[in-house]
């Protein structure tokens, strides 16, 4: 007992050291650059960059301590003689990369133009040739605004004196980044200047770490991917940038909207004014009744063609499972054939490896059919305990052959969990996203050593997530939000009608009650800056 005392009261001081010598890092935050960074009035840094640092931070367990700088010129000094670690939030772009690694992308930093609310002339940036533009020195704009959309590009000495050149009828419109803009129109209660048109540039923003700091980054990305998830950077979001009644319209969408919602009331009181004439309490249970048996016959037309379409794709995905075990069967025989034809002597054993090659690749060919026939009759599954370790085991085996031909490395981080689930509808969606990954790895011409797949599985809370994440360059951000439309694809006709994706989140949602969700994520892994698509499942249990 007092060898054990002895040994305790050597090692609690050396784990109160350890504790205590955890690193500091340095983070370089702007001093005024709202709604981003600022000081409020108890002394203290606040903004949307603050705020969102401070959960990735806390999230991620790391020390560190604040270095106010009055601009972005001294942050970037600060980092390149090594004085600070960190900047919460600024743009990615090439030339920054010299200095930093950046996270993935948090939020859009938008470069617009902004006009007065009665500039009714006025609607794009075409319309701006003979119109003169008012830009702040050293802003970006200054690059943005060329001649080939004015001839008249004024620059002034900062934001509040080009500003006043619009507000003063100096100028006609005025280029600016938007959250900057909208918070200084806010703060001087200026109303009458709009934001119009498209953006002229958008720039991702993230957080950005030194060199010297490259293992943050995939800690800072599992952070930032979780707040996705679960919500909390839109909140964030929402309440910096679009909670404060940024509805901006111009004097003619004003117009329209008065006059569309006065026909519209005039529309509902003419229907109620006639219903209540035409229509007896008999007669509006009928109408009731008939509304609704056309609506179950559209349910069963809608259903029925489901159902056809989710054959065709079946019987192509059969058809493209039987192709490689076929090509083995007649492989073999045709070896055997051909030694016999030779006049060659077939041994026991080269017999027996033979009939074991075709009788493996049989049985592959049955139990195709029959996960098949599951996959048809997911509705019909009954849900039992599993345990997903097994399941992503049993698929692993299933896809190990095809992804080692195609030189893709699988990384698994799988908790042990069970649960309660249809084994084939899950496993055959998994499978389906999986295939997806790889064809998408083959199609856009990845480079062998940076082919990878990143398969995770946690539980928090009450929830499991699975994450499954590829190196295969990401989805265009024009398509990302239609990848789960039936028929929606960006191969060619040839190579499939665009049904995997969409049955699997029709699975998901309908015969699991499970949530799917996509999204473009990029990462760090073992050096090497990859971006690929990341599907995340989430399972309430």
């Amino acid at each position: 007992m007092n060898k054990l005392f002895f040994i305790l009261l050597i090692l609690l001081p050396l784990t109160l050291f350890a504790s205590n010598t955890q690193k500091i890092y340095k983070v370089a935050i702007i001093k005024s650059w709202k709604p981003y960074y600022f000081i409020d009035e108890k002394g203290k840094p606040s903004g949307y960059a603050i705020e969102l640092f401070e959960k990735v931070a806390n999230n991620s367990n790391i020390k560190y301590e604040y270095i106010v700088v009055p601009n972005w010129k001294e942050a970037h000094q600060l980092i390149e003689d090594k004085k600070a670690d960190i900047v919460p939030n600024i743009g990615i772009t090439q030339r920054r990369e010299k200095l930093f690694y950046f996270t993935q992308a948090t939020d859009t930093f938008e470069i617009g133009l902004f006009k007065k609310v009665d500039s009714h002339d006025i609607k794009s940036k075409n319309d701006l040739k003979d119109k003169s533009v008012s830009v702040a020195i050293k802003n970006v704009c200054e690059k943005l605004i060329t001649k080939d959309i004015t001839d008249f590009k004024l620059t002034y000495n900062g934001f509040y004196t080009a500003l006043g050149a619009l507000q003063d009828d100096e100028v006609d419109v005025m280029c600016y980044p938007k959250p900057l803009m909208k918070q200084g129109l806010k703060e001087l209660a200026l109303f009458n200047i709009v934001y119009f048109g498209e953006p002229l540039k958008e720039i991702q923003r993230g957080i950005g770490v030194s060199k010297e700091n490259l293992h943050l980054i995939n800690v800072f990305n599992e952070a930032i991917s979780y707040m996705k998830i679960n919500g909390e950077l839109s909140k964030l979001q929402y309440k910096w940038f679009e909670s404060h009644g940024d509805i901006e319209l111009s004097y003619e969408q004003l117009i329209t909207i008065i006059f569309v919602s006065i026909l519209m009331i005039i529309i509902v009181v003419f229907f109620v004014i006639r219903s209540r004439w035409l229509l007896t309490k008999t007669q509006l249970k009928d109408e009731i009744e008939k509304q609704k048996n056309e609506i179950e016959k559209q349910n069963r037309i809608i259903n029925t063609q489901s159902k056809i379409e989710s054959l065709e794709d079946v019987m192509h995905n059969i058809a493209h499972q039987w192709r490689q075990p076929l090509a083995i069967v007649v492989m073999s025989v045709n070896n055997v054939k051909l030694s016999i034809a030779l006049g060659e002597k077939l041994h026991d054993d080269e017999l027996l490896t033979c009939v074991d090659k075709v009788t493996k690749q049989c049985a592959f060919l049955s139990t195709t059919i029959d996960d098949f026939t599951g996959f048809v009759n997911s509705s019909n599954e009954n849900f039992i305990k599993i345990n997903l370790e097994n399941i992503f085991l049993k698929i692993e085996n299933s896809v190990l052959e095809s992804y080692a031909k195609n030189n893709i490395k699988i990384i698994k981080n799988i908790d042990n969990l069970e649960l309660l689930t249809k084994e084939r509808t899950l496993t055959h969606s998994i499978v389906n996203i999986l295939n997806n990954a790889k064809d998408a790895m083959i199609d856009n011409k990845i480079v062998n050593e940076d082919r990878f797949l990143f398969i995770d599985a946690k539980k928090y809370d009450n929830q499991i997530k699975i994450s499954i994440k590829d190196s295969a360059g990401g989805i265009k951000e024009d398509i990302i939000d239609k990848i789960f439309e039936p028929y929606f694809t960006t191969k060619f006709s040839s190579a499939g009608k665009g049904m995997g994706l969409y049955m699997t989140y029709q699975m998901m949602k309908e015969y699991l009650n499970y949530k799917i969700e996509v999204f473009n994520s990029s990462y760090v892994y073992k050096g090497k800056s990859l971006k690929g698509a990341e599907f995340v499942i989430t399972i309430t249990i």
